[in-house]
């Protein structure tokens, strides 16, 4: 989609973070989703829109078949469109093992004690 759209992406402390997580870990950061506070423009931009609507309406249908999270979106969203404001911005950012697809994994991580 990036290549495809010419898309630079925008917040670079960000797509960094994302294609190390990716290639480290295999999954994606996230931001804490307690809170968030967004600019409504920033979500109205075409760029933006267009994104989204790729992700839900088009092949491969990422959100459907794979169940994206929104906050996986969201931060895939911030680091393509958004720019970097703040030098402390990064504290947005916190430790999780990433979206990951079995019974028990996130419980594995965390150790906890996981039984139904």
């Amino acid at each position: 989609y990036i290549e495809k759209n010419r898309i630079n992406p925008s917040h670079q402390y960000l797509w960094k973070l994302v294609e190390s997580t990716w290639k480290q870990k295999n999954t994606l950061p996230v931001f804490g989703t307690h809170m968030e506070v967004i600019r409504v423009n920033l979500m109205l931009r075409p760029g933006v829109m267009k994104w989204h609507e790729a992700l839900t309406e088009r092949e491969p249908f990422g959100v459907f078949r794979n169940r994206w999270a929104e906050n996986y979106i969201r931060i895939l969203t911030m680091a393509l469109f958004a720019e970097k404001t703040d030098e402390n911005d990064s504290i947005l950012v916190k430790a999780h093992p990433g979206y990951r697809h079995g019974k028990g994994l996130c419980a594995e991580y965390f150790g906890w004690d996981y039984q139904i």
